[in-house]
């Protein structure tokens, strides 16, 4: 994901959000601290988006990890769901 820190600063700024999911950086207070964040990540496309916002000429590279990384993201959550509420596990399982 090094990567996304190497673009250029006006590149990573394309990436914004109401919610401080976008691109965070360039505070006087921590100016080494950088994070990048995908909006709703788990959601089928929105990788794609965001790499083609980063990238327009494409980067399917980038898309394989960040695929793989919400993929296993999510299969983090459901067996943290089932740990936490392990009813909403068994109808994960029941459907």
């Amino acid at each position: 994901m090094q990567q996304l820190f190497d673009l250029p600063l006006e590149t990573k700024l394309c990436n914004t959000s109401d919610n401080n999911r976008g691109y965070i950086g360039q505070h006087p207070l921590v100016p080494i601290y950088q994070s990048m964040g995908i909006e709703d990540a788990l959601s089928p496309g929105n990788i794609d988006t965001f790499a083609h916002l980063l990238w327009p000429q494409g980067n399917p590279t980038f898309r394989a990890q960040a695929r793989k990384t919400r993929e296993n993201g999510s299969e983090f959550e459901q067996e943290k769901m089932c740990l936490e509420l392990p009813k909403f596990c068994f109808d994960i399982a029941g459907s």
